[in-house]
């Protein structure tokens, strides 16, 4: 049989958020009558960099690429709104070198949408106040 390693990584999805340090610390492991094993008692957790898995480029120069999703139910105008505004705020303290761009902003074709389709409702309901 071969020997485990003392040291190891893996990843874990959680069904949540961590907004700090101990908050995946004190995350409970297993659970048996009174008895809780937290992440704390058999693992650390150190802030570190990712192995690199892919890299981005944009109009062939390097780029640093990262990707937002909405969550079920949320607005994705004011997702979008919200992106571009703490983008512009954190963009300020880059260096002048660095541009900021967004390569799948589709928010102009869905405001295009909307419109069209607050027209063709207003349409639709005047159409039929006239056949009355």
């Amino acid at each position: 049989m071969p020997s485990i390693p003392d040291r190891g990584r893996f990843n874990i999805k959680v069904p949540g958020l961590f907004e700090t340090v101990n908050d995946i610390l004190d995350m409970p492991l297993v659970v048996d009558g009174d008895s809780v094993i937290r992440f704390r008692d058999i693992g650390e957790v150190r802030r570190t960099f990712k192995d690199a898995e892919s890299f981005a480029r944009l109009n062939g120069q390097s780029a640093i690429a990262i990707e937002v999703s909405k969550r079920v139910g949320e607005n994705i105008i004011d997702v979008i709104d919200n992106i571009k505004s703490v983008t512009a705020e954190a963009a300020q303290s880059f260096p002048p070198n660095v541009t900021v761009s967004y390569s799948q902003d589709k928010s102009s074709d869905i405001r295009t949408m909307l419109t069209d389709l607050q027209n063709s409702v207003i349409l639709a309901i005047l159409l039929v106040m006239g056949w009355l």
